[in-house]
C-alpha cells in the first residue's frame, strides 16, 4: 500500500492520515490502488461506508466493511478512472470511524496521453 493508517494504541484510539497519490496514468489505462487501516486498540472500530468528494475521477472499489477488529487490519480500493480527460485530478476519501476523529485521506492523480 502507498498509505497506511493507524487506529490507536492499546489504550487510546486515534487515526493517522496520509494521501493517496496514483502518479502518472496513461489515459484509458484505470488504475486501483488500496489505504491499509491497521486497528492497534484493544477494541472492535466500528465504520461507515467511506466517502469520496472531489472530483469524480476516483471512486471505492471494495472497502473494509461495518467492523474492524482489534489487531487486526484490512485494505479499502480506490480506482482511479482514467477514461477522462488528460491532466490532473484530485479528490478525498473520508471514513466515519466510531469514536475518533474520521480518517481522511487526500487522493490524487494525473491522465496523460
Amino acid at each position: 500500500a502507498k498509505v497506511s493508517a493507524f487506529l490507536g494504541d492499546d489504550t487510546s484510539p486515534f487515526a493517522s492520515r496520509g494521501r493517496l497519490d496514483f502518479g502518472n496514468v496513461k489515459r484509458g489505462r484505470p488504475t486501483t490502488d488500496y489505504i491499509r487501516i491497521t486497528n492497534d486498540t484493544n477494541r472492535t472500530v466500528k465504520f461507515k461506508k467511506p466517502k469520496i468528494e472531489g472530483e469524480n475521477a476516483f471512486k471505492v472499489a471494495n472497502y473494509c466493511g461495518a467492523t474492524l477488529a482489534a489487531a487486526s487490519f484490512c485494505n479499502i480500493f480506490v480506482t482511479f478512472n482514467t477514461n477522462l480527460n488528460v491532466g490532473g485530478y484530485n479528490g478525498r476519501i473520508s471514513i466515519d470511524a466510531t469514536g475518533m476523529d474520521d480518517l481522511v485521506f487526500e487522493l490524487s492523480g494525473s491522465i496523460v496521453p
